[in-house]
């Protein structure tokens, strides 16, 4: 039962540092195109900033790729002595978690970076 709690919670920790960084990315994608639109024009700097991404994201995976898709982390504490669901007890605190990345989220917006109140 802890197991599943733990595994529940580092599943919610994940998918919440997922969205904040799919909402930076769009908030800073979103500045860019501004500014290039004051620059060149609103839609001449859509096609740039199009363009921008899908480069951005090709390079973006074909380093991924490269890297043989290698992700075993936390092998330190995993040996014969150790339940590797016990070794982790802890250490996912959501409700920190949650209202520090509400606390980022609502600093952006409050300094007129963010996307949601713009």
């Amino acid at each position: 039962m802890q197991a599943n709690v733990e595994g529940a919670k580092s599943g919610l920790i994940s998918l919440l540092t997922g969205l904040l960084g799919v909402y930076f990315t769009a908030a800073m994608w979103m500045e860019l195109q501004e500014s290039l639109g004051i620059l060149i024009g609103a839609p001449l700097a859509v096609v740039v900033t199009t363009t921008m991404l899908i480069i951005f994201q090709s390079k973006k995976q074909e380093r991924e790729i490269g890297l043989n898709g290698d992700y075993n982390l936390h092998e330190s504490f995993l040996d014969a002595n150790t339940d590797p669901l016990g070794a982790q007890k802890g250490r996912n605190p959501v409700t920190p978690i949650i209202l520090l990345y509400g606390l980022i989220v609502l600093i952006n917006e409050t300094a007129g970076a963010g996307i949601i109140f713009n």
